[in-house]
């Protein structure tokens, strides 16, 4: 099993030669410089406003000029309540670039002392997508849900552009049509939802073990990685850690220890 976790760290390892560049994807904090409330990375009218990511948040921007925005999001107030957006996204228009910047672009709402020539924040270099579209695939407690996403404009990419704080960030709002509601009740969407997401070169997550679901795998036990022979219970002791950096790659960092034997502990 040691064999096939190390296998696992090589398979998501990515050339960086596939794409432009890739960011880890974060909610958007709100900094001294900001208008507007902060701490989400998606915010849905009529269901909540409180979405963060969990796991997986990533954006990639392709040399063709496309990119793609992936995370898992799930409710500070209710963890069990998750979604999966992926979001690919098209027309990039960068300084210099005919068209630019696209109409009713760029959206300002930091302070103004945030803004050049002062501040750190020069709004002419924002990059713009002017197509985006994608799924948004309920998780959990939202499971069987099934959303169709399209950009209600153009996502705003740059320092500051999450109109959130002056770090790298991107927004965009985005038009929700679903297709399918979660099979435990509707969602009572009421208008478009609000994406905003800090990117950071590395993003580390809590790494932690699975707690299975019975009637989604047919098996009830926990488990975070098991040696044949040796024991098949060992979970991951906190402060382990998965860390995105940003050239696609991740690296795994952490301890195990058998559940049912505590002393049988393991650094990787």
């Amino acid at each position: 099993m040691l064999s096939r976790l190390l296998g696992f760290v090589v398979l998501v390892s990515a050339s960086p030669g596939l794409a432009q560049s890739r960011l880890a994807a974060a909610a958007a904090l709100a900094d001294a410089f900001a208008t507007e409330s902060g701490g989400f990375v998606l915010a849905v009218p009529g269901v909540a406003d409180d979405f963060v990511v969990f796991a997986d948040g990533a954006f990639v921007e392709r040399a063709n000029g496309t990119a793609r925005l992936s995370v898992y999001a799930q409710r500070q107030g209710s963890i069990d309540r998750e979604f999966l957006l992926v979001l690919e996204c098209s027309g990039r228009v960068a300084p210099g670039s005919p068209g630019y910047p696209p109409a009713g672009m760029p959206i300002t709402t930091l302070v103004p002392a945030a803004y050049a020539p002062t501040g750190p924040v020069d709004p002419q270099g924002f990059v713009y997508y002017t197509q985006a579209v994608g799924t948004l695939t309920g998780l959990r407690t939202y499971a069987g849900a099934a959303i169709t996403v399209t950009a209600a404009g153009p996502l705003q990419l740059g320092a500051g552009a999450n109109n959130k704080n002056v770090g790298q960030g991107c927004a965009v709002d985005l038009l929700l049509s679903v297709v399918q509601q979660p099979f435990l009740g509707p969602l009572p969407i009421t208008g478009p939802a609000q994406l905003r997401c800090d990117l950071r070169p590395d993003l580390a997550q809590c790494l932690t073990h699975v707690d299975a679901d019975p009637a989604a795998s047919g098996v009830g036990s926990r488990a975070g990685v098991g040696f044949p022979g040796v024991a098949a219970d060992y979970v991951f002791v906190p402060g382990s850690t998965l860390v995105e950096d940003g050239l696609g790659g991740a690296s795994l960092t952490g301890g195990l220890r058998s559940q049912s034997n505590y002393a049988d502990a393991w650094q990787f």
